[in-house]
């Protein structure tokens, strides 16, 4: 009698989505269950996450030659778990956090203040706890019971007794909590995440029992996830910062239509400007044409400017003008001529030489200079001071006091 060897036929990867953090036990019999939607219950297929159901497990079932089965231990699949209660928003649901405009008010021992649109708590050893203030936010029409929230902010302080952070309470029933991170006299970022309670009305404070000094803070942030970012300014203060340019630019330049269009696309942040004005002078009109545009790129940012100009030259009295100014400056093609009307006598200069004339002809041409010599022609006296060379009739030249 010959037996038969008992091999592996298939082995299949089983996920449980469960709502307890206790890990289920493995299967006893063929798992057939493949939906996304089953929870609590051996699958074939993972389950999707909620923030219910949000605890991952795993095994292997194995199959054998002789369709019998088996399975291997629960092993708890910390990646998925990870990954999933991984949360991060990033929209600042508080408005203008940028600047504060009102300090709040303190108990005893503490005193607000606004400093350069930052707050400026100064703490006593003693102090009550509470800073109260109120700043403009949409938290409370966006956030219900069970939405997950990170709170966070700038602080500094180059006197603090200690480098904990103050605590923050949000409303009855939900504070004091303990913010993550530290003060020194650099600013750093702080937060506190949690689950927010949608019961009572927000009354924020800063609770600053057991600390002492003079502290700064600045760039507040409500955001959705429990995972704090970066600082930014809400889509509303943006758009708004957009709507006030485009309306105060008209301030600045009449008769000027303008057409601003923005782009943003993979990798790249695109924007253009654009303007057509007229200007109204004594000589006419001028008309000015000029495009800005910018891009934001991977390597660098990329600038280009465009001007054009028109000028309309049937202007009354333009040509007078030009006709004062050649009587006395005349750019010619032999050079520029600078004379004085009802004078002869000029002086041209050209590339390579510097001419006192009466005409443009080399018997005009009475004295000159060029880079090698200094020509003086049909001279009678050339005076120096009280010292003059006079030319005599003969064609010497006497050289003699003359003052």
């Amino acid at each position: 009698m010959i037996l038969a060897k008992k091999g592996i036929a298939s082995v299949t990867p089983l996920y449980y989505c469960s709502s307890s953090n206790t890990a289920p036990a493995k299967p006893t019999s063929h798992v057939t269950t493949d939906n996304v939607g089953i929870y609590n219950a051996w699958n074939i297929k993972c389950a999707n996450y909620t923030t219910t159901y949000k605890y991952y497990y795993t095994c292997s079932e194995i199959k054998y030659t002789d369709n019998t089965y088996a399975w291997s231990d629960v092993v708890a699949d910390q990646s998925v778990m990870f990954v999933n209660n991984f949360q991060v928003g990033g929209r600042n649901y508080y408005l203008t956090s940028d600047t504060f405009t009102s300090a709040g008010s303190g108990a005893t021992g503490i005193t607000p203040s606004i400093d350069n649109g930052d707050w400026k708590i100064v703490v006593a050893s003693d102090n009550g706890n509470w800073h109260s203030w109120a700043h403009s936010n949409i938290i409370e029409e966006n956030f219900e019971t069970g939405d997950t929230f990170a709170f966070s902010f700038d602080i500094k302080s180059d006197d603090a007794v200690s480098t904990t952070p103050p605590k923050i309470y949000f409303k009855n029933g939900m504070g004091y909590y303990a913010t993550v991170g530290s003060v020194s006299s650099e600013w750093s970022r702080v937060y506190y995440t949690g689950t927010w309670n949608d019961n009572n009305t927000i009354s924020t404070h800063f609770g600053w029992s057991g600390l002492e000094g003079t502290y700064y803070i600045r760039k507040i942030k409500f955001e959705r996830g429990n995972k704090a970012t970066d600082w930014t300014l809400a889509p509303e203060d943006i758009q708004n910062d957009i709507d006030n340019l485009t309306t105060a630019l008209p301030n600045y330049i009449t008769n000027e239509e303008y057409d601003q269009k923005w782009l943003v696309k993979k990798g790249e942040i695109e924007g253009y400007a654009e303007s057509t004005f007229t200007t109204q002078t004594e000589f006419g009109s001028f008309e000015q044409y000029a495009r800005g545009q910018f891009a934001l790129i991977p390597d660098g940012v990329r600038i280009e400017a465009i001007a054009t100009s028109t000028f309309n030259n049937n202007i009354t009295g333009i040509q007078e003008t030009v006709n004062d100014v050649k009587d006395t400056f005349d750019f010619t093609t032999n050079g520029l001529i600078i004379k004085k009307t009802g004078n002869t006598l000029y002086l041209q200069l050209e590339n390579d030489e510097l001419a006192f004339r009466t005409d443009n002809t080399e018997l005009g041409k009475k004295a000159y200079m060029t880079s090698s010599s200094f020509v003086l022609k049909e001279l009678t006296t050339f005076q120096l001071g009280n010292y003059a060379f006079v030319v005599k009739d003969n064609g010497s030249v006497d050289f003699k006091k003359i003052g």
